[in-house]
C-alpha cells in the first residue's frame, strides 16, 4: 500500500510498488499530448468496472481485460481493479492527474497477498 507518482510514458508495478521498473504492471501510454491510455503490460490485467472501492473481493470478483483504458474514462476519484502479473489483486485510486504536458498520475495503491 502507498502512493506513486508517475509521469507520462512510464510504467508502474502495483506488486512492488515502483515506477519506471523491469516487469511493470500498467503503462501510462502516450500516443500524442491528449490521446493517453493506462495499458496493462507483462500479463497483468485491469478492470475499470462503476470505478467505486470495491476493495479486495470486489475486485477479485470483477471482470478483468487486457485491454488499454482511454486516461479520460478514469477521472481523479476513480478506482481500478487489477489483477498484476504476479497474480494477485490489486486495486488503485486516481488521486490527481497534473495540469499541461507532460502529465503526471498521482495514484494510491493497494496490492493483496
Amino acid at each position: 500500500t502507498g502512493p506513486l507518482e508517475v509521469p507520462q510514458t512510464y510504467t508502474f508495478d502495483l506488486d512492488a510498488g515502483g515506477v519506471g521498473v523491469a516487469g511493470a504492471d500498467i503503462w501510462f501510454h502516450a500516443v500524442t499530448n491528449t490521446e493517453l491510455y493506462l495499458e496493462p503490460r507483462s500479463g497483468a490485467q485491469m478492470a475499470v468496472g462503476d470505478r467505486s472501492n470495491r476493495g479486495r473481493d470486489g475486485c477479485a470478483a470483477a471482470s478483468f481485460s487486457t485491454a488499454r483504458v482511454a486516461l479520460s474514462a478514469v477521472p481523479v476519484g476513480s478506482y481500478v481493479c487489477v489483477r498484476t502479473n504476479e497474480g494477485r489483486i490489486s486495486q488503485f485510486r486516481m488521486n490527481a492527474i497534473s495540469s499541461g504536458s507532460p502529465k503526471t498520475l498521482s495514484i494510491g495503491y493497494t496490492t493483496w497477498q
